[in-house]
């Protein structure tokens, strides 16, 4: 499914998400994170690309760029953009998650 950018939907209240935080929300069968930076909020995919994990477990700095739990790749919450590959030691297999 694509969503338009200009398309908006009710996933909750503004004070559920306080400043500098991420929530997690499903909007017509897509899991989406949101992300309030500054009192602006932004939403992007809430899967990181490289294992399949939930973008919503990770950090977000003050700057609004979230990092995933799993390996430290980061993406720019407010374009949903990655901006740093992850980081992995050569033991590490790379191998997703399952999609729930």
């Amino acid at each position: 499914m694509v969503m338009e950018k200009d398309q908006f939907f009710d996933v909750g209240k503004v004070d559920e998400i306080p400043v500098g935080k991420m929530k997690h929300v499903e909007v017509q069968g897509k899991e989406i994170v949101i992300s309030n930076i500054g009192g602006k909020f932004y939403a992007m995919d809430d899967r990181c690309g490289h294992m399949n994990a939930g973008l919503s477990m990770g950090t977000i700095s003050n700057d609004g760029i979230v990092t995933c739990p799993f390996h430290g790749a980061r993406f720019d919450a407010t374009t949903g953009k990655k901006v740093k590959e992850p980081v992995l030691t050569s033991s590490q297999q790379m191998e997703p998650l399952p999609k729930t």
